[in-house]
């Protein structure tokens, strides 16, 4: 399918000219007069789900170029056995000693396309010519021993402060990338048994002894978990760690995201997230906590949230998924013999995700003190909170849109369009640890494959009319006078 489509990439290349694509003059001054022509003539608003569609407009400020790598990219993306085949070729190149080459083809093909670069001044420079999207800042690091865990910590602070200077909203984070998961574990375990009034203290009070105490207790009160000497050291550092990236969050006034995880992990986050609201969010919303609403438990969990921080009078900042652990998480079900933490159809998770959306919404409409991030490539849920955005009225700054850098960008074109304030996630740090997460992405996302399929089709159809355009004598549509340079051409 790549070879298919690089074939016809070269032979589109080779017929037309090597030159940018943009709409003259007399194009755009026709389409003026027409403008002003039918000025006051009643005009039915067309629904968003069409204006997504309108890639002609969308991506005028696109060259052919362009628009020929996003197509070869997003085909690449809709290859379903990509992920393993790239293991499997990395696996190779390391027994070859070769992973010098793969990564150096790499960087200058998915990676300058979907991440942001190795190096923050790489992510700076490389969002300079993405639109005027803000990236939501991902530093990478794949974890798995103490040093890797320090390092996590001081490439995310160091991420808030680039987001302070060059005035990104968001840093985003994981808690498996600054903790040890077996700990985590543990700690996931204990985390239902936590006292219900933890909560009940100023947020001075929050320190790191506080909080490895409440887990101390918990334990306490189970027969069946020890919680040792080493384990309360342990929850310790973490909340210092923890402590480290919120205060410089909120010192800089950059948002933080804190990433969702599996259900393994998930309890304790939560309970993690909840202490931080409460001593990091008293004035703003700093701390953003993740919902995954693909979960039986997300919409319980995110009404008892709302309620919590009502009175506790700190923001609740919210950012809404779907979802991105489906397999493993019913296979794991599956292989402990336990039913499912996922919902059982699609059609659910998004009844889920759209009711959460406009639940919250709701909430920030009566002057609660609720932010929202509505992080969906799905254009459906993503008209649906726009189509609320205009009906309710509450500050417009606390309301974000996310997706992926380098996918849907026609639909967060159309947000943007509208008014939307749109942030893409932008990773940034080493090739050989951005990519594998990245496909573990591609993996478990399906509904993203068929979004990037989608947009992919209608580039295609963009490519084909300008083609059309250029050889029939038709004119394109008005442009601006700005030119996307595609990737492979940095």
């Amino acid at each position: 399918m790549l070879s298919s489509l690089c074939t016809t990439t070269r032979t589109l290349s080779h017929h037309l000219p090597q030159r940018r694509w943009r709409t003259t003059a007399t194009a755009t001054e026709s389409a003026t007069n027409h403008s002003h022509h039918h000025h006051h003539h009643h005009r039915r608003r067309r629904p968003f789900e069409e204006e997504v569609k309108d890639i002609a407009s969308l991506y005028n400020r696109y060259d052919m170029d362009a628009l020929l790598w996003k197509s070869l990219m997003l085909k690449a993306v809709s290859v379903r056995v990509l992920p393993p085949l790239f293991r499997a070729t990395m696996a190779l190149m390391r027994i070859l000693r070769l992973q010098g080459a793969l990564f150096f083809v790499l960087k200058h093909t998915a990676f300058a396309y979907f991440c942001g670069g190795e190096t923050l001044p790489e992510l700076v420079q490389a969002a300079k010519a993405r639109d005027s999207f803000n990236p939501i800042v991902l530093p990478v690091v794949e974890a798995g021993h103490l040093d890797s865990f320090a390092r996590a910590v001081d490439e995310i602070v160091e991420c808030i402060h680039t987001c302070n200077e060059q005035q990104y909203h968001f840093t985003e984070f994981k808690f498996g990338s600054i903790f040890c998961h077996k700990t985590m574990k543990f700690l996931n375990d204990l985390a239902l048994s936590l006292p219900t009034t933890y909560l009940d203290v100023s947020p001075s009070a929050i320190t790191p002894e506080y909080v490895a105490g409440l887990f101390r207790t918990a334990a306490e009160e189970s027969s069946e978990v020890r919680f040792t000497e080493a384990h309360y050291k342990e929850v310790v550092v973490l909340w210092k760690r923890v402590h480290a990236i919120c205060s410089a969050a909120d010192q800089k006034n950059v948002k933080l995201l804190v990433d969702a995880e599996q259900t393994y992990f998930q309890d304790a986050i939560d309970a993690f997230c909840l202490l931080m609201l409460k001593k990091y969010n008293v004035k703003t919303p700093t701390v953003h906590h993740t919902y995954q609403m693909y979960l039986k438990s997300a919409s319980s969990r995110l009404r008892r949230d709302v309620e919590l921080a009502a009175t506790h009078d700190v923001w609740l900042a919210c950012k809404l998924v779907r979802g991105a652990y489906m397999e493993e998480e019913r296979g794991l079900a599956a292989q402990l013999g336990r039913s499912s933490p996922i919902l059982e159809s699609y059609d659910e998770t998004s009844k889920s995700y759209d009711e959460g959306v406009a639940f919250v919404m709701d909430k920030m409409q009566q002057g609660a003190k609720v932010s929202l991030m509505v992080a969906s490539h799905n254009i459906a849920s993503c008209g649906k909170a726009l189509e609320l955005s205009r009906a309710v009225s509450f500050p417009r700054h606390h309301l974000y849109f996310g997706q992926l850098t380098g996918m849907s960008d026609h639909l967060s074109l159309a947000l943007q369009r509208k008014g939307g304030t749109v942030c893409k996630v932008t990773p940034v740090g080493l090739i050989e640890e951005s990519i594998p997460y990245l496909m573990r992405r591609l993996e478990e996302n399906k509904a993203m494959r068929g979004s990037s399929a989608d947009e992919r089709k209608l580039i295609q159809g963009e490519i084909l009319r300008r083609v059309k355009v250029k050889y029939g004598g038709d004119q394109l549509p008005p442009s601006e006078t700005v030119t996307v340079r595609s990737k492979a051409e940095e």
